[in-house]
């Protein structure tokens, strides 16, 4: 069994490579987890299931062609939630890799 520590180095190595990065390597410290190559960087988190709303939305969006799905709660900020593979292809204007 993967310990929480390893689940979630592996999670940030997995996200850097999905956004054309590097792990920020951080032991014991607070901070960001990843830069992206554009520069910016990301705390990264991995959940075991998303709410089975969000893959509702998704799926809403997709069917519509939309971008994303933006959503907040009341009295808090838009997040704005896109797969990265379209965050790195559209936004970052990189080409898939794998």
């Amino acid at each position: 069994m993967v310990n929480n520590r390893t689940r979630g180095r592996n999670g940030e190595n997995e996200a850097a490579s999905v956004l054309r990065g590097k792990r920020i390597s951080r032991t014991g410290e607070s901070g960001s987890d990843i830069i992206d190559g554009l520069g910016r960087t990301w705390e990264c988190k991995r959940i075991r299931n998303w709410p089975s709303y969000i893959h509702k939305w998704f799926k809403q969006a997709e069917s519509q062609g939309d971008f994303g799905v933006i959503v907040r709660a009341d009295r808090q900020q838009w997040f704005v939630i896109i797969p990265a593979e379209r965050y790195v292809k559209e936004v970052m204007g990189a080409e898939d890799h794998d």
